[in-house]
């Protein structure tokens, strides 16, 4: 099942829609998400929202390295957020 994801970078205030690139993709799941954004590189830590049963809603959530050293609530720098089912 495709879904239109849209890339939102934490700008330090609030997420924001990527304007680099192409912010919106079609995508299968997250895992081919994250391939089309880029953020496949080892250096992240990929976190995937669950809900209730275990069920995926449509969320990925990417952590630098640094955002991650400086603690446990700090936002992602990357959100991947499913918006459309088509």
């Amino acid at each position: 099942m495709k879904r239109e994801w849209v890339l939102k970078v934490w700008t330090g205030k609030t997420y924001q829609e990527a304007n680099c690139g192409d912010g919106r993709f079609m995508a299968n799941g997250p895992q081919q998400a994250l391939k089309k954004a880029g953020l496949t590189d080892s250096i992240y830590t990929i976190k995937t929202s669950r809900k209730g049963y275990g069920h995926y809603i449509g969320r990925v959530f990417v952590y630098a390295p640094e955002t991650i050293a400086a603690g446990e609530f700090m936002p992602a720098d990357f959100i991947i957020e499913a918006v459309k089912r088509v």
